[in-house]
């Protein structure tokens, strides 16, 4: 079973392209996400005239959003080192009509001069990279002088599930949390910001809450693959699985799942 984790860290492993779309597409649609995207809208507004940079753009989502801000004059540019999802960004944006560009690209090494963006943003994307630190440093390096760098992750360590068996929950989380190579990124934001240069870093914690069936069904999408896997490879055993599914079905069943995951909106501004 694929493991939608992986498959953001891995461009060139290959992937249900349907069923990762559909799922960036639920996503970007969650209500509460939507609610991250509006409070890191509220602290870093774009207007009209701006450049915005958004690193790790998948389908493009908040790039076409920017770009009705960015207005005619201005423009967002939007990279992820995935062709595929920039292939189909580009095929979403076909008829519109503010300037839009998308780029296959490496948030490690933009190819962009210094001082080129009012902005750049990133996420849910830090926490997947190698090297998170050096993605922030070139972010700041790309921004102008008394520009802005937003970036929203979670801490993958601070997700709460609602179970009664608290050694088996200690468990998943271990499995979790070694899916991504930075699941404590969360916390580590206004170090990272504070290490590259920026000054004035401001910290927004944000926690997500899903809960009942539709909630259970999110975070079966999300994370089904990944918990099987660890269970191929012996990190966890399929009776510790048949458990896990078991309980958390059992609480969608009647409406009781309950997971809340802790995240963060970090914003600095460049000297």
């Amino acid at each position: 079973m694929e493991s939608v984790h992986q498959g953001f860290q891995d461009a060139s492993q290959p992937v249900d392209t349907e069923a990762t779309f559909r799922w960036l597409d639920q996503a970007d649609g969650h209500p509460q996400i939507q609610e991250i995207k509006r409070r890191m809208l509220d602290l870093c507004p774009v207007h009209a005239g701006n450049q915005v940079l958004d690193v790790g753009c998948g389908l493009g989502h908040e790039v076409r959003r920017l770009a009705e801000h960015t207005g005619p004059q201005g423009r967002v540019v939007g990279i992820d080192q995935n062709a595929l999802m920039i292939a189909e960004a580009r095929r979403r944006s076909v008829h519109q009509t503010n300037p839009i560009i998308y780029e296959v690209g490496d948030a490690h090494h933009l190819a962009f001069s210094d001082n080129t963006f009012n902005l750049s943003r990133t996420e849910r994307v830090l926490r997947y990279l190698e090297n998170p630190e050096a993605a922030v440093r070139e972010m700041a390096r790309t921004v102008r002088p008394g520009g802005s760098v937003l970036a929203f992750d979670f801490d993958s360590d601070q997700t709460m599930v609602d179970v009664p068996d608290r050694l088996l929950a200690r468990r998943i989380a271990d499995v979790l949390d070694a899916a991504v190579p930075h699941p404590w990124v969360g916390r580590q934001l206004f170090g990272l910001f504070c290490r590259v240069g920026l000054v004035d870093v401001r910290i927004v914690p944000h926690a997500v809450v899903l809960s009942g069936t539709a909630g259970f069904g999110m975070y079966q999408r999300l994370n089904e693959g990944t918990i099987a896997r660890a269970a191929e490879a012996g990190q966890i055993t399929v009776a510790e699985v048949a458990a896990w599914w078991a309980c958390l079905e059992q609480a969608a069943a009647t409406e009781t799942f309950f997971l809340a995951n802790l995240g963060f909106i970090a914003v600095g501004r460049k000297p």
